[in-house]
């Protein structure tokens, strides 16, 4: 039997059409006989009611796609320029503030590098904190604003054959869905099946919960064989306050902090911070200043008395003090029992203590040691904000 499609017979179009009006005017009478008619009344009884279009509209909940719905505005576009050529790759966020994870080989030998949010709208990197080519990854900070959409990271290594999906720019298709599962956990890779392709580098690997696991990495081109650095492989714990709770921007259950955890996170975060302003005076003694300059943010709010300068300026503040006092050597220690901190409205965190300085003068000049209290304030990404003597309280 042949089938005819109407839509491609313009006259069988117009002859139905045509019978239909006559139908309905009355013009034409059915030929269908009695019998048929309750043959047909019958199967019309049987058959299920036709769905309104309320009923239609209710259509199951797709968990996957109601997480993707959910992610994507945290998932960014990359694109780098070195002398040469230009890059493409993909970077999410992970806290309010824009500190952001990608491939370090998206950004390997880049000059520039500008990232792009859902809407096409563009950002600029603000700092660099954190890059390891071995592992490949790269932590950075995106913009200045303090409400970024962001992502909630697992504590959990997944188990293979359990769910995953990538979101992700392959080939500049921006924020392109993937699903697959987990092939096997590696030291520090996740093999899965989900594509991964040029400008997929830098993505996240998600759960079937939608936290993320890892970040797509590299994929061999075959047989579904690739691979995301573990997300438990990066010292994440150093730049957010909490991984368990601060990231749980969980669309499907409400996140309950426990008090006990909370403590323990702060404790962390207080001893991280702590060492950090240990190796600054560390540096600072040795005369390291390139590396005492890492320690400070961008653009600084206060440096002992000096106020809104560049980082570069604080370095040449603190040279240019120690050419006027004849300093040949400074160093400090912190008085372990008075160190305290707290969080700032702003995200910054306010640290308060007292350094125990020696002073090593040139010449024969006797060491000068002085007991001072000392503020310092770090930016959500650990940076100096300010840093500055309250007062000197003993010698």
């Amino acid at each position: 039997m042949r089938i005819v499609s109407i839509l491609h017979e313009p006259a069988l179009l117009c002859l139905l059409a045509f019978r239909l009006i006559l139908l309905d005017s009355g013009c034409l009478e059915s030929s269908r006989t009695g019998n048929e008619l309750n043959e047909q009344e019958e199967i019309q009884t049987e058959s299920a009611p036709t769905p309104s279009m309320d009923t239609i509209a209710r259509k199951p909940v797709n968990g996957i796609a109601d997480l993707y719905s959910q992610v994507k505005s945290s998932v960014f576009f990359v694109l780098t320029e070195t002398e040469d050529e230009i890059h493409q790759g993909t970077a999410f966020t992970i806290d309010h503030y824009g500190l952001a994870i990608s491939n370090e080989h998206v950004f390997k030998d880049a000059d520039f590098a500008t990232i792009y949010d859902e809407n096409g709208d563009k950002y600029s990197i603000t700092e660099i904190i954190e890059r390891d080519p071995e592992l490949d990854y790269i932590i950075f900070r995106i913009g200045n604003d303090n409400d970024f959409p962001f992502l909630k990271i697992s504590n959990e290594i997944p188990r293979v054959g359990e769910d995953c999906f990538t979101v992700g720019n392959p080939k500049g298709l921006m924020q392109t869905f993937s699903k697959g599962y987990v092939s096997n956990i590696w030291q520090n890779e996740i093999q899965n099946t989900t594509e991964i392709t040029h400008g997929s580098s830098g993505g996240p690997l998600f759960d079937s919960q939608g936290r993320v696991i890892g970040i797509t990495t590299s994929g061999k081109g075959e047989a579904n064989i690739n691979f995301a650095l573990r997300i438990d492989r990066i010292p994440l714990h150093k730049y957010i306050n909490n991984i368990s709770t601060h990231l749980m921007n969980d669309p499907l259950a409400e996140v309950k902090i426990i008090e006990s955890d909370q403590e323990s996170n702060n404790r962390l975060k207080q001893d991280y911070i702590q060492e950090r302003i240990e190796n600054y005076y560390t540096a600072f003694a040795d005369e390291e200043w390139e590396e005492v300059k890492s320690f400070y943010a961008p653009k600084m709010k206060r440096y002992y008395g000096v106020l809104n300068l560049e980082k570069d300026e604080a370095i040449s503040v603190a040279l240019k003090q120690n050419d006027n006092l004849q300093i040949s050597k400074t160093i400090t220690l912190i008085r372990e029992e008075s160190f305290s901190m707290k969080q700032l409205s702003n995200g910054n965190t306010l640290v308060d203590f007292i350094a125990e300085i020696a002073i090593y003068k040139i010449g024969n000049n006797p060491v000068e040691y002085h007991n001072i209290s000392t503020i310092v304030e770090l930016n959500p990404a650990f940076a100096f904000v300010s840093i500055y003597d309250k007062n000197i309280i003993g010698e």
